[in-house]
């Protein structure tokens, strides 16, 4: 007589199905020793894990839950594995938001004839995501550069920058595309613009972006800024705006012990804080005494202003105005401080 097979047994044989990417019929075995003994915590991690696996997220979670009610001091594991979904259910919720960009964005592109509709560099040609191989990645940005409304935040810096007549040269470091850099030049028609990022592909995108809209000869593209470069440049033409948006390299680049001429430089900084490395505190303390410094938050969004996005549905909608950052943002202005009389 055949003795019928344990628990122990079936989760053994759910986890060889599991490796062999049989997931139906490790979940169905995993479910049968669940239907015995429901309070089996192991049963419900390894369900959890082949729903994972699935991308069953929504299911995934549901089971390490319940392997965490019934043995919360056994399965410190799980609550590792949460956070793991936690961040695969980002992954997949940006995954298909960007495809839903990609639906959207031509047919704004072609409609607004891939010009910037609104905010201080209204009337420029812009890059188009859609026709490119990085357009996935960008699908956001794209969308709400073509609209006006990307980084609405910084208009009115940047409005005031252009009027004030201040500035003989800008260095934009991480000029991506070349939205700023080339906005500026179009803004400013007496100003160079300097404009610096890692990307080889988006170097030659943003000096087509430059050619496009006539200011080629005053935006001049290259790879890293280093300190020494951007002396040179402070040096070389005296006033000028540094605008800065680098992924974290502000901590370095910014110090004026490195780059002397910072302090007669105007900046605008988008600040990469993490929580066990503050940025912000550093460029206050290296700044306090020779600059102005003001600081603006990342701010909402309505979508429902744009009557281009008005027909369409709210996931659409609100997706065209996302900027995929990972938390609240906020940027610092630094304003040299006028010598006294």
């Amino acid at each position: 007589m055949n003795t019928p097979p344990t628990a122990f047994d079936l989760l053994q044989s759910a986890q060889q199905l599991m490796v062999g990417q049989q997931y139906v019929q490790a979940v169905e075995l995993c479910k049968k020793v669940l239907n015995q003994e429901p309070e089996r915590a192991d049963a419900w991690c390894l369900l959890g894990i082949i729903y994972q696996r699935q991308e069953n997220l929504t299911g995934a979670v549901d089971c390490y839950r319940h392997a965490l009610a019934y043995a919360p001091e056994d399965y410190a594991e799980p609550l590792n594995l949460l956070r793991h979904v936690k961040q695969s259910v980002f992954n997949q919720m940006e995954h298909y938001a960007a495809l839903a960009m990609l639906v959207v964005q031509p047919e704004a592109y072609q409609q607004f004839d891939s010009t910037v509709q609104d905010g201080p560099f209204r009337g420029m040609l812009i890059h188009d995501y859609a026709r490119t191989p990085a357009s996935f990645t960008a699908a956001y940005e794209g969308t709400g550069k073509l609209f006006g409304h990307y980084e609405s935040e910084l208009h009115v810096w940047i409005q005031e920058a252009i009027q004030s007549n201040l500035y003989k040269a800008i260095a934009n470091i991480g000029c991506f595309e070349g939205y700023y850099a080339v906005g500026f030049a179009r803004s400013m028609p007496d100003v160079s613009v300097y404009a610096f990022d890692a990307n080889e592909e988006v170097q030659r995108v943003c000096s087509r972006m430059a050619l496009a809209n006539g200011v080629a000869d005053r935006v001049h593209v290259s790879g890293l800024c280093s300190g020494e470069r951007l002396q040179q440049l402070a040096v070389e033409h005296g006033k000028i705006l540094i605008f800065i948006d680098c992924e974290g390299c502000e901590e370095d680049l910014l110090d004026p012990e490195l780059v002397p001429a910072l302090v007669h430089c105007d900046m605008i900084v988008e600040c990469h804080d993490s929580h066990d490395h503050p940025i912000t505190p550093l460029l206050f303390n290296r700044f306090r005494t020779s600059h102005q410094i003001d600081s603006v938050e990342q701010g909402g969004r309505d979508p429902n202003k744009i009557a281009f996005l008005r027909n369409l549905s709210e996931h659409f909608r609100w997706n065209a105005m996302c900027e995929r950052r990972p938390e609240v943002m906020h940027w610092l202005r630094l304003t040299v401080l006028s010598a006294p009389d």
